[in-house]
């Protein structure tokens, strides 16, 4: 009878480790399987082993409850927020029910997937966090822009401090080839960018431009599915381009700059652009916080 009571906490517990709520059948056939042993049959060496084992499994239980927000077949008013959230940022088209349905579950795994996060299309801590950031308010600059690690620029320089600034060039909106050197293109690319910003437009990267370019942006973005997907975006738009990120391929159909002060202005006008690319038949396109 020892024996029943062990098969019943440690199945309870391999559920556990396999992901798997345990049930309250599970918790019935263990009480009864522990009551059906007879404590006075129990040597105490046993009895201490049970003790441990079960106390075991109930702190892993609700530790794994806890860690699970919001699930496949949650309800109320969290659901609500986080159908709203996923919808503003283009993941999630159904109707705002409140109920944690397929769809749901499929926005949450979409979104995880795009963010490297476990895409189980569960919300956890690091699914909440992430997501949550989304719509914090803005610093003046991101939190990875180190002035002393950036150092200026300007035309003639090569390099992979050229590449970096490239590349927050192409999420700002300009198009060029991050080719790694400090050519007319670029210079003429920060200048554009200076003058738009309210910076001297000299085309030479100093640290204010550096400042001012490591803001985030809300980029508007559609997934570059095949070759085609940028020349029907271009009907529409004509300055839309192709460009790479960490997160794949993605045609770029507009950038807004999330400054401190203007940041939710910036979101809404990505929003209005992502949801009338929506209706021209671009169901997956969103905003992203690049």
């Amino acid at each position: 009878m020892e024996n029943l009571a062990y098969i019943s906490l440690i199945a309870a517990y391999e559920d556990l480790e396999n992901n798997k709520p345990v049930t309250f059948p599970q918790v019935r056939h263990l009480v009864r399987d522990i009551q059906e042993a007879t404590w006075k049959s129990l040597s105490v060496q046993t009895l201490l082993r049970l003790l441990s084992l079960g106390l075991f499994v109930a702190i892993l239980g609700w530790f794994n409850s806890a860690l699970a927000l919001m699930r496949l077949g949650d309800r109320g008013s969290l659901v609500t927020e986080l159908q709203q959230d996923l919808r503003s940022l283009g993941y999630f088209s159904g109707p705002v029910t409140g109920d944690y349905g397929p769809l749901t579950q499929e926005a949450v795994t979409s979104f995880q997937v795009d963010y490297r996060l476990t895409a189980d299309g569960v919300v956890g801590p690091n699914t909440e966090r992430v997501l949550q950031a989304q719509f914090s308010p803005t610093p003046p600059i991101s939190q990875s822009f180190n002035p002393d690690s950036r150092p200026y620029l300007q035309p003639g320089n090569r390099g992979a401090e050229v590449k970096r600034l490239q590349e927050r060039l192409i999420i700002a909106g300009y198009k060029i080839n991050p080719d790694s050197i400090y050519g007319a293109e670029t210079k003429e690319a920060v200048r554009l960018f200076q003058t738009g910003n309210r910076l001297l437009g000299d085309g030479i990267t100093d640290l204010d431009t550096w400042q001012v370019l490591h803001r985030k942006f809300y980029v508007v973005v559609v997934p570059a599915r095949n070759g085609a997907t940028l020349v029907k975006v271009r009907e529409k738009y004509k300055n839309a381009y192709e460009a790479y990120h960490r997160l794949g391929y993605y045609i770029h159909v507009g950038a807004y700059i999330a400054s401190p002060y203007e940041g939710q202005k910036a979101l809404n006008i990505a929003k209005a652009r992502v949801k009338k690319l929506r209706s021209l038949g671009f169901k997956d396109a969103r905003v992203a916080y690049l």
